[in-house]
């Protein structure tokens, strides 16, 4: 309610009330999904609506400027082609108010192989990162060995989803112990028992 006082001239002054419906849009945020290069053709969205002065009525959102509805807070896209993508959401209250649109860009990229890429920095001191790209789950193990061929040190081993991951070797043994200068081999073995290597150089 605001009191407004009208000095024209009556005395005393004349006060008017009135009523102003200050209706403030909804807000929407992404709170998980894709960003820059994913190996998958399946992703998922989530987001998070707010509203100070009523409730979310439903969400629009748009794949690609293909637009729909939903009540919920996630979506899950499937049979993504290998090209560059557009997610958008927005909020509708029960006023009919709308927020801005929350958008996210990424690109899909289907795997077809296991990929073992070249660790960087190379040569490198302290630590090192070395990528690595699942093309479908599987049980896989990554190791880094000597020139001897004795195993140094297991980064992972364990079952892994499609994607592509980074793992860090910091030049220590599997008893946290500094390794010496060298030529080391880093070795992705799959379930099916197929191996992949690299070669890193630590120059201390």
């Amino acid at each position: 309610m605001i009191t407004v006082i009208a000095d024209d001239g009556i005395n005393p002054p004349v006060s008017h009330k009135f009523s102003v419906d200050i209706n403030a849009a909804p807000t929407v945020s992404i709170t998980s999904g894709p960003a820059g290069t994913v190996a998958t053709s399946t992703v998922t969205f989530t987001w998070q609506g707010q509203d100070t002065d009523g409730t979310i009525q439903r969400y629009e959102y748009k794949m690609d400027g293909v637009a729909a509805s939903t009540t919920d807070s996630n979506q899950t896209f499937s049979n993504l082609s290998e090209s560059s993508h557009t997610f958008e959401v927005r909020a509708q209250d029960n006023d009919g108010s709308y927020s801005s649109w929350a958008s996210r860009t990424f690109s899909s990229v289907v795997l077809k192989d296991f990929l073992l890429e070249q660790n960087y920095p190379n040569p490198f001191n302290p630590g090192t990162t070395i990528p690595v790209a699942i093309p479908f789950e599987s049980e896989v193990n990554l190791s880094v060995y000597n020139s001897l061929g004795q195993k140094v040190k297991s980064l992972y081993s364990g079952t892994l989803k499609a994607g592509r991951y980074l793992y860090k070797w910091d030049g220590r043994d599997k008893n946290g112990k500094q390794v010496s200068s060298g030529i080391y081999l880093y070795r992705l073995r799959t379930s099916k028992n197929v191996t992949f290597s690299g070669k890193m150089v630590l120059s201390r």
